[in-house]
């Protein structure tokens, strides 16, 4: 979703015929429907480039983070053992490291051993290699930590399926997270300023790049300028990569929230943008169009809850 406002002066001028006009906006408190309400919370493009990161990126978490070696990351700061064993089986895991579309990766193997450790007890354990390293029968040195012969791994292999480079696909989602909390946020503060800010004309003062890029479109930084009921002048930036919406009249209209008006926003860097009734009360949205954009956040929720509960919680 957009980013917000933080603005400075103007006087009002007429309004675009699409958009709310100060004089005929209903008074806070305003009704918001449900339906506008939801699609201010998800419509924005970066809420649906967000959720988007984040939904396919948790399928990477699932598949590589959660299968990878984290202890190898710390086997060196606790110490251990070793204990001689034999290799019970060699199986493959259709897994594999490395590759191209033009060459297949090195396949990745179950190698299940036993050992005796230094209590005399003997322990079973799987560990996992990149190539066909152990043969069934041969003997093989194992490593443990001394306080916990359970956890231990063949010299040389790992304990889970991938490596702790696996740990990079934390990325992908955590950065779709970034974007997800932003707009809900902005999403939160539109429907509260909808339901109860006051309105104002803004002027546009400062345009800049940011460097990012949604869409194949570069995201600007509009800044703009509005006076509030008190006279006093604020300023509103957004971040947009359809600045066109908000460069085609001399003034925008802001909401800001009466008790502190740098907690605004511009109409129409809202999803949609709302529109409103003859009476000036805020119109609601097809039901087509709400479904549309709740569609992706819907998806990540429901599909990774059930995932979730499957996996880990029943």
């Amino acid at each position: 979703m957009l980013e917000e406002p933080r603005v400075v002066a103007s006087t009002p001028t007429a309004a675009k015929p699409s958009e709310p006009s100060i004089s005929t906006f209903s008074l806070p408190p305003r009704h918001v429907p449900l339906g506008l309400r939801l699609h201010v919370l998800f419509g924005g493009p970066m809420q649906q480039f967000g959720w988007l990161f984040f939904g396919f990126g948790l399928i990477f978490v699932w598949l590589f983070a959660l299968n990878a070696d984290v202890g190898a990351l710390v086997r060196f700061l606790i110490p251990y053992a070793t204990a001689e064993g034999r290799v019970l089986e060699v199986a493959e895991t259709g897994a594999s490291e490395g590759g191209s579309d033009d060459e297949p990766g090195n396949p990745i193997f179950a190698v299940t051993y036993r050992f005796v450790a230094p209590n005399a007890s003997t322990y079973t354990g799987i560990s996992f290699t990149t190539g066909h390293r152990f043969q069934p029968g041969a003997r093989v040195l194992v490593e443990f930590p001394l306080e916990r012969p359970q956890e231990s791994r063949l010299q040389g292999a790992r304990r889970a399926l991938f490596g702790p480079a696996a740990l990079i696909s934390l990325i992908f989602p955590a950065i779709g997270l970034v974007f997800v909390s932003l707009g809900l946020w902005d999403g939160v503060k539109a429907n509260q300023l909808l339901q109860g800010g006051r309105l104002a004309r803004a002027q546009l003062r400062s345009k800049e790049g940011t460097g990012a890029m949604v869409n194949n479109r570069p995201v600007v930084k509009l800044g703009f300028e509005f006076v509030a009921h008190d006279g006093t002048p604020h300023a509103v930036e957004i971040r947009t990569s359809l600045p066109e919406s908000l460069e085609d009249e001399s003034e925008e209209t802001v909401l800001y929230d009466p008790s502190d008006a740098d907690f605004a926003i511009l109409l129409d860097g809202l999803p949609g943008p709302p529109r409103m009734t003859s009476a000036g009360e805020l119109e609601g949205v097809p039901i087509l169009r709400v479904a549309w954009v709740s569609l992706l956040p819907f998806l990540t929720i429901v599909g990774h809850g059930l995932y979730v509960f499957t996996r880990f919680l029943r």
